[in-house]
């Protein structure tokens, strides 16, 4: 895939099916913390400003101890990201919205976990490298921002393949019986049955994860990219791990054009 020229009509066809999809989770994660808003953010909430270190002390939501000034943010955050579905954001539109997002997660690093960061990452290659407008989108910066989806893959992968926790087959039945983590639902207590079962997930995972990489440049990407949605959407069902496996699907809205055109071709 990734050794195939790519015309510009399909480049942008992907950024816009990934910004889309991005927008959509940005508003899904913030509209999922309204019910406790003022306590997760507001200066009388969950957290002692005092007490933040000075990388978390930068978020304009400190500016003012207003919960007017908080809402009126978070309404700029809403106003801002349905903009950005809608492709209705500038240069400087963009780098307001990843400011704002930025500030939120600022405001309360308990709730700050891998998704949030990997979302800021997003917005700050939206606002600062990708083309706005009708200029033209760099193939390699397209296929840059691809192959970084393999090398995570890779690093995690490689993490596993050291864990020994993995390396027996262990790990994904231990997360399952773990109640912080594994979800009690039929899925998982079907899983739970057949040990062989868990065994073999763990060792495709890793399998999974350390050929990713090498995947993208192969007639297999196909193959690997819908492989990959199943494997998040299995995380979503047996695992609780906040909002990683939505945030995943968002990279593979970047991918999953150009999947299917690819497969169409080998018909």
């Amino acid at each position: 895939m990734l050794c195939q020229n790519i015309d510009q009509a399909t480049l942008r066809a992907c950024l816009a099916d990934f910004r889309k999809c991005l927008a959509v989770y940005i508003l899904y994660y913030y509209c999922r913390l309204l019910p406790h808003f003022a306590y997760i953010f507001s200066a009388q909430g969950m957290v002692d400003r005092k007490e933040l270190g000075p990388v978390f002390a930068h978020s304009l939501l400190f500016l003012s101890d207003s919960e007017w000034w908080l809402y009126g943010l978070f309404a700029g955050l809403l106003l801002l990201s349905a903009l950005f579905f809608l492709d209705k954001l500038n240069r400087l539109g963009l780098m307001i919205l990843f400011l704002l997002n930025l500030s939120f997660q600022n405001a309360n690093p308990y709730i700050l976990h891998e998704p949030q960061q990997v979302t800021s990452l997003f917005l700050l290659i939206f606002a600062f490298f990708l083309p706005t407008g009708e200029d033209e989108l760099d193939p390699f910066l397209f296929k840059g921002l691809v192959l970084f989806l393999g090398v995570y893959y890779f690093v995690v992968g490689f993490k596993k393949a050291l864990d020994p926790l993995w390396l027996r087959g262990d790990a994904l039945s231990a997360l399952l019986h773990w109640n912080m983590i594994g979800i009690d639902n039929a899925i998982t207590r079907w899983l739970l049955k057949y040990p062989w079962l868990t065994r073999m997930l763990d060792f495709l995972t890793i399998f999974f994860e350390l050929s990713f990489l090498a995947a993208l440049f192969t007639r297999w990407f196909f193959v690997y990219v819908f492989a990959g949605i199943l494997f998040h959407l299995f995380i979503r069902l047996t695992c609780s791990v906040g909002t990683f496996s939505e945030i995943m699907l968002v990279w593979y809205a970047l991918v999953l054009r150009l999947a299917l055109r690819e497969r169409g071709q080998q018909l």
